[in-house]
């Protein structure tokens, strides 16, 4: 099922994709009249997100500006807050990335770090402000490492070869911005600026 309106220079049609137990899911899906072959679709789904406003959509832009698909990376979750975690895992499967595992102690995230290619880490973690001992280990280990805290002064310095810290809470564009970042630098795009909420180490 679907609906078309039409635009001067653009057709735009909205779908129905899939419905599950909270919600039907609409596409956007653009189709330039001049290549009809060519389109640019993002999906829209209400957030069950926990720092999210009510009502708040979420738009998945995991394919690009002119439809073609970004590079996907294994991502390792330090949190120790199931549903900041679970958001965390939902917002990275909608960006095309793969999560690894949710890491609530720095066990746990040392013993899946040989699978990550990005990590999002928390510093106060189930045994303790650990997260900076993680992030380095990490780092040490070719694993790209942007830190998400309530507390970004317990970072102050730093940790070398990390990305930066991002404060929490975090709204819903924040954080998809923040990753869609990380990303790109894990793909070696060194030019991209960040986003205004990510505070890089060096300007700490």
């Amino acid at each position: 099922m679907g609906i078309r309106a039409s635009c001067a220079r653009m057709d735009v049609q909205f779908r129905w994709v899939h419905a599950d137990e909270h919600a039907l899911h609409l596409a956007l899906v653009f189709v330039d009249p001049l290549h009809p072959h060519t389109t640019n679709r993002h999906s829209v789904q209400p957030s069950n997100n926990p720092w999210n406003k009510p009502g708040e959509t979420r738009v998945n832009p995991s394919i690009g500006q002119f439809g073609e698909d970004t590079m996907s990376f294994n991502v390792l979750i330090v949190e120790d807050q199931p549903l900041v975690a679970l958001n965390l895992q939902d917002t990275i499967e909608e960006l095309g990335h793969r999560p690894v595992g949710i890491a609530s102690n720095m066990y746990q995230a040392l013993m899946l770090a040989t699978d990550a290619d990005m990590a999002l880490v928390d510093v106060n973690l189930e045994d303790g402000p650990t997260g900076p001992i993680v992030g380095r280990t990490l780092v040490e280990a070719d694993v790209t490492v942007l830190f998400m805290t309530s507390d970004p002064g317990a970072l102050r310095g730093g940790v070398p070869g990390a990305l930066g810290v991002i404060q929490k809470p975090i709204l819903n564009l924040e954080l998809v911005e923040a990753i869609q970042y990380v990303a790109d630098r894990r793909a070696g795009r060194t030019d991209i600026p960040p986003p205004k909420s990510l505070v890089e180490f060096d300007a700490v």
